[in-house]
C-alpha cells in the first residue's frame, strides 16, 4: 500500500497522520481487501488558503468511510442576549395550609414531593370544641324558629294595637340576634368543612379534614401526629407548578434589545445538552445595583408534564434577539488544526474516485450544530464540500 507525497509543510503532516488512521480504517472493514492507495498530490499552485496537495480518494474508501457531501446552506444565525436566572412559580402559587380552628392532629400521612389534587385530604384535626360548635348551631338553630313564631306573632298583634310596641321590638331583637348567631356559626362550620345542613343532634363530629386548597406538590410538612395545631400554625406547605416561568437577569447592557415575545432558549447546566424553549413576556423595570441587572420574566411553551423541571432550579438561557442569514457548514465538515479552521472541497470525480483540496476558511458564529463561513465568496460556486468524514483525513496531534 502506498502514500505518495511531495515536499511535505508541517500542515501535510497533521494531514498525513488522519490519512494513516483512515487506512487502517478502512482496511478493518474492508474484511481483508486491500483499497487502493489514498494519493496525496503536489499542488504547487495553490494560495496561502490552500493546503499543499490534492486528496484523492476511491469509491470503495468514501463509501467504506461513510462520507458524504454538500454544499454551503442558507442558516439564519440568532444574534443572542446570554443570561442567568432561575426556574420559579408566581408567588401566588406558594400555598401555606393552616387550620380556622385549633386541634390535635389526629391523621396525616403526607411526604415532601407527594403530588395532590385540589380537595385531597391533607391531615384530620380533632377537638372537643368541634361539638361545641355544632352544639351551638343546632340550640340556636331550634331556638331561632321559636322566637321567628313569636316575633311574627307579636307583629301581627302590634299591627292591630292589640299587643305592646315594647314587646314587639323585644321580639324581633332577639330574633334578629340569634339569626346572626346561626349565620356565624354556620359559617364557621363551613370553613372547618362541616356541613351544617348534614349535622343533627344524632351526627356531630369530632374531628374535621383539613384540604388541599390547589392542585400541586407537598414541599414541607411541619405538623405530625399528637401535636396540637393552633390555627396561626403552618402545618403543610405546598407549591402549584401549572404556572412555571423563567426569572431571568439581563445586563442592562443588553436590556434595550430585549422585547415581549421573543424566544428563548435556556438549559439547566450540568444536566445534560437538553434545551428547552420559553418566550419572553415581561421585562422589568428596575435595576438591580448591585449586579447592574434588570429581571426578565419568560413564559415555557412546552405542557409542564413534558418537563422535568422544578421551582428554584438554575439556568442559563439565551434571548433570541433577531436572527441574520449566513452561510454555513456543519461542525463535521469543519476541521480546526493549530488554531485554524479548513474544509476539503471537492477538486474532481470521476469513475475511479474522488479528488479533495484542503481549503482554510474563516469561522464566525456557530449554533445548534452550524458553522458560519465568513469568506463563502473565496470558495468556488456551489463547491462540493466534505461534510461527513472530513475528521478521518484532517487530524490534529
Amino acid at each position: 500500500m502506498a502514500l505518495l507525497f511531495n515536499k511535505p509543510d508541517f500542515k501535510m503532516k497533521k494531514i498525513m497522520r488522519g490519512m494513516w488512521a483512515f487506512l487502517m480504517l478502512t482496511l478493518l472493514l474492508g474484511c481483508g481487501e486491500t483499497p487502493a492507495p489514498i494519493v496525496l498530490e503536489s499542488n504547487p499552485e495553490t494560495n496561502d488558503s490552500d493546503a499543499s496537495g490534492v486528496v484523492t480518494l476511491t469509491k470503495t474508501q468514501f463509501e467504506l468511510g461513510k462520507m458524504k457531501t454538500d454544499t454551503l446552506t442558507d442558516y439564519r444565525f440568532p444574534n443572542t442576549i446570554w443570561a442567568t436566572g432561575m426556574v420559579e412559580v408566581p408567588v401566588k402559587d406558594h400555598v401555606r395550609v393552616s387550620a380556622y380552628a385549633g386541634g390535635y392532629v389526629k391523621e396525616i400521612g403526607l411526604v415532601p414531593a407527594q403530588r395532590v389534587r385540589k380537595g385531597a385530604v391533607l391531615f384530620t384535626l380533632e377537638n372537643p370544641e368541634f361539638v361545641t360548635m355544632q352544639q351551638d348551631f343546632l340550640e340556636a338553630k331550634e331556638q331561632l324558629n321559636y322566637l321567628l313564631s313569636e316575633y311574627e306573632r307579636l307583629k301581627t298583634l302590634a299591627g292591630e294595637n292589640i299587643a305592646a310596641q315594647k314587646n314587639y321590638l323585644k321580639a324581633e331583637s332577639e330574633y334578629r340576634v340569634t339569626l346572626t348567631r346561626m349565620e356565624g356559626l354556620k359559617k364557621r362550620l363551613a370553613l372547618l368543612h362541616i356541613d351544617p345542613d348534614r349535622i343533627d343532634a344524632q351526627n356531630m363530629v369530632s374531628s374535621i379534614a383539613v384540604v388541599a386548597p390547589v392542585s400541586g406538590y407537598v414541599t414541607k410538612v411541619r405538623a405530625m401526629r399528637g401535636m396540637f395545631l393552633n390555627p396561626s400554625d403552618v402545618a403543610v406547605e405546598m407549591v402549584d407548578p401549572s404556572h412555571l416561568h423563567l426569572s431571568l437577569n439581563v445586563f442592562e447592557k443588553d436590556i434595550m434589545k430585549v422585547k415581549k415575545g421573543q424566544p428563548i432558549r435556556f438549559k439547566i447546566p450540568d444536566s445534560g445538552t437538553t434545551t428547552y424553549s420559553a418566550e419572553v413576556f415581561l421585562i422589568g423595570k428596575e435595576v438591580d445595583e448591585k449586579n447592574r441587572t434588570i429581571e426578565v420574566h419568560g413564559h415555557l411553551e412546552e405542557s409542564l408534564d413534558n418537563l422535568p423541571l422544578v421551582p428554584g432550579m438554575f439556568v442559563e438561557a439565551e434571548i433570541i434577539a433577531d436572527e441574520k442569514t449566513a452561510k454555513a457548514l456543519p461542525e463535521s465538515a469543519v476541521i480546526d488544526v493549530d488554531g485554524e479552521s479548513y474544509i476539503l472541497v471537492l477538486k474532481n470525480k470521476s469513475e475511479e474516485g474522488f479528488g479533495f483540496v484542503q481549503k482554510k476558511i474563516t469561522t464566525g458564529r456557530r449554533d445548534n450544530g452550524m458553522i458560519e463561513v465568513q469568506n463563502a465568496s473565496a470558495l468556488p460556486e456551489n463547491a462540493q464540500i466534505l461534510v461527513e468524514g472530513a475528521f478521518n483525513l484532517i487530524g490534529g496531534e
